[in-house]
């Protein structure tokens, strides 16, 4: 007698195996800065079932895929002096140094006394 069919049956095992690779490319994904944590993540594991003819013998092929958020994208800057481009690199503003002191507190009412 045959094995029962479950994920790790079909295909020796291949099914269970391109879960495994979808799941692990998920859990990259939510480690990837590059990418919204937010937005949704869909494996999607499709089983076709087709009997051989003059059989009795059902024919089962596997695909699997992942859908992952798209990147963000990245913003930089060249200098076009010289001979060619040259990757400019530009310190980041903090916010304290862009608000050095902090603006005046109004009481509740919004009206200075």
């Amino acid at each position: 007698m045959s094995d029962t069919l479950t994920l790790a049956t079909i295909a020796d095992g291949a099914l269970e195996e391109q879960f495994k690779r979808c799941l692990e490319e998920v859990r990259e994904s939510y480690r990837d800065e590059t990418r919204d944590e937010k937005g949704k993540r869909v494996i999607k594991l499709e089983l076709t079932f087709s009997r051989r003819p003059e059989s009795n013998l059902i024919e089962v092929t596997t695909e699997s895929s992942v859908k992952l958020p798209a990147t963000r994208g990245a913003m930089g800057f060249v200098s076009d002096e010289g001979d060619g481009f040259e990757a400019v690199a530009l310190p980041k503003a903090r916010q304290e140094e862009l608000f050095k002191r902090p603006a005046a507190v109004l009481p509740i009412g919004g009206r200075e006394d």
